[in-house]
């Protein structure tokens, strides 16, 4: 990115978060923390939140439960609980993407898995994974029961922790845990103080508004992009409005 596309990019995230200020978003942007430990902590300590993630990252979907909802903008499909997660070629509960990621790691994210061990073969020697809750605990109990009148080269790797770095035994469980976990978001103390005070503070209405946002829209050349009838400003503005009035409420109270 050139340094005139790079200035662009930087003008236009301002201006988005103005927009998203005038009507209630609640932003959160720091250094030294992962975006997906910061909406994982959030998620954690807002219980009694009805909490929707859009995100195209299945690793959200370890946080499905009866509060909180994953909405894909790729697939344009809204995973709810007890809903299945599609990865290239097996679906599994949501559930079990925490085990399957600890099993076979992320090449997106630099994080090794166990060594030959890919999606099919992985569902050929535990077939569980697709149906039921499954922890490593029971995948490694389970890998130590197969009968092997040959050893099997993928059940050997799994019960050393072999990857292509060499054998790391019980450690690389360890390790992968940690590094996956987003039911234990690796955050730092001063994240988790600014996502707490996120999640509880009040968001003061005066000189902020649809009627900001508007004028920041026009200033920027954006309403012709809007479809040309009536309501079109209103149907934009429609999705917004429940948090509008109920930040005003909030405040007020």
């Amino acid at each position: 990115m050139n340094e005139y596309k790079y200035e662009s990019y930087l003008t236009q995230k301002s201006r988005v978060k103005q927009y998203l200020e005038e009507v209630f978003v609640r932003q959160v942007e720091m250094k030294d923390n992962e975006a997906d430990d910061l909406i994982a902590y959030y998620c954690k300590v807002a219980t009694q939140e009805t909490i929707t993630i859009f995100s195209a990252d299945k690793d959200l979907t370890q946080l499905i439960s009866p509060q909180v909802s994953i909405y894909s903008p790729i697939t344009k499909q809204v995973h709810t609980f007890g809903t299945k997660i599609k990865f290239k070629d097996i679906e599994v509960p949501h559930e079990n993407v925490l085990t399957c990621k600890i099993l076979m790691g992320d090449k997106s994210d630099n994080i090794e898995g166990i060594q030959s061990l890919g999606e099919k073969s992985l569902l050929k020697y535990f077939p569980n994974l697709s149906e039921k809750s499954c922890t490593i605990e029971e995948i490694l109990d389970n890998a130590r029961n197969i009968p092997q009148e040959k050893p099997i080269k993928v059940i050997s790797n799994i019960l050393t922790g072999k990857t292509k770095s060499g054998i790391l035994g019980e450690q690389y469980y360890q390790i992968n845990k940690l590094i996956v976990d987003l039911k234990n978001p690796l955050i730092t103390d001063e994240g988790k103080q600014l996502v707490e005070s996120i999640h509880t503070e009040e968001l003061d209405p005066t000189d902020r508004g649809y009627k900001n946002l508007m004028k920041y829209m026009m200033e920027d050349g954006l309403f012709k992009y809007l479809p040309k009838n009536d309501e079109a400003w209103v149907n934009f503005l429609k999705p917004f409005m429940k948090l509008i009035r109920k930040e005003k409420r909030k405040f007020k109270n």
